[in-house]
């Protein structure tokens, strides 16, 4: 059955991704489910990290029979290191794309710490479907996992931080959220650094109203924010930061040495990156 009428959003700026889970599954998923029936007789067996029978997955404490995603009984880890395991996974990434949506968004995917594993991912991905979305969910930034062998971008939760350290009242002046935005997005090459997703907030942090104090505070903290960040949301386009770079180098205080001080950049370093254009 043909999903891709319910997955063609009929809006020009909106893109559909799916939340893929490919580092584990759910105690449900056929296989482990044969696995808990036939034991060592059981096909699925190399599907999974198995020590010992019976597998003892329901009931109270931690997988001590199997690898499970953070010893979490009901999330048996695949083991992606067999080819099997690799054509099911590549199967679903690939029969979604061609169902229509716009790219994957790619759960704790440092847990399949494996560079063959994401290379080969992203060929399948991008055969389907070369303008094909890939954002990881790396929450330190590392410029590792965004490169011709892994994701277009990643969850920018250091640049959140930034952000909401400077809009939400912790003291993180106009002038060093500047600096240090700059300094971080200078990690990667320009293609990557502009195609991160920013989330202010997500399902796995505080939301921006409770971390900028309530209603009244966050209201406004979300006034502040969205005047210091823009996002692009014409599909394919850059997500652009550069207008709260502007905002933050623009406020910076001056250096304190006459040459940094003549630098357009008030004592920063200029970059080169696109939408890195200091203030005039």
């Amino acid at each position: 059955m043909s999903c891709r009428s319910p997955l063609t959003v009929p809006m020009a700026a909106v893109a559909t991704l799916l939340d893929g889970v490919f580092n584990h599954c759910g105690r449900g998923f056929f296989a482990f489910h044969d696995l808990l029936e036939n034991e060592s007789h059981s096909p699925y067996t190399d599907w999974f990290h198995v020590r010992r029978f019976p597998l003892h997955a329901y009931g109270p404490g931690e997988s001590d029979n199997y690898l499970a995603w953070w010893k979490f009984k009901s999330l048996p880890k695949f083991n992606t290191a067999n080819p099997l395991v690799r054509k099911y996974l590549f199967g679903v990434a690939e029969h979604w794309v061609r169902q229509g949506i716009d790219g994957w968004r790619l759960d704790v995917p440092n847990e399949i710490d494996d560079d063959s594993f994401w290379a080969e991912f992203r060929e399948v991905v991008k055969a389907a479907n070369p303008e094909a979305y890939l954002v990881g969910e790396i929450w330190d930034g590392d410029p590792r996992w965004v490169s011709p062998g892994h994701f277009d971008g990643l969850l920018n939760y250091p640049l959140r931080e930034l952000i909401l350290g400077y809009v939400g009242g912790d003291g993180l002046k106009a002038g060093e959220c500047g600096r240090r935005t700059v300094e971080f997005l200078a990690r990667y090459a320009p293609e990557n650094a502009f195609a991160h997703y920013l989330p202010l907030g997500s399902h796995d942090t505080e939301r921006l109203r409770t971390m900028c104090g309530g209603e009244r505070r966050g209201q406004g903290a979300w006034i502040k924010a969205n005047g210091a960040i823009q996002i692009v949301s014409e599909p394919h386009q850059s997500r652009s930061i550069s207008a709260m770079i502007r905002r933050c180098l623009s406020t910076a205080p001056p250096a304190a040495s006459s040459t940094a001080a003549a630098s357009p950049c008030n004592g920063f370093p200029e970059r080169s990156l696109p939408g890195f254009a200091a203030p005039r």
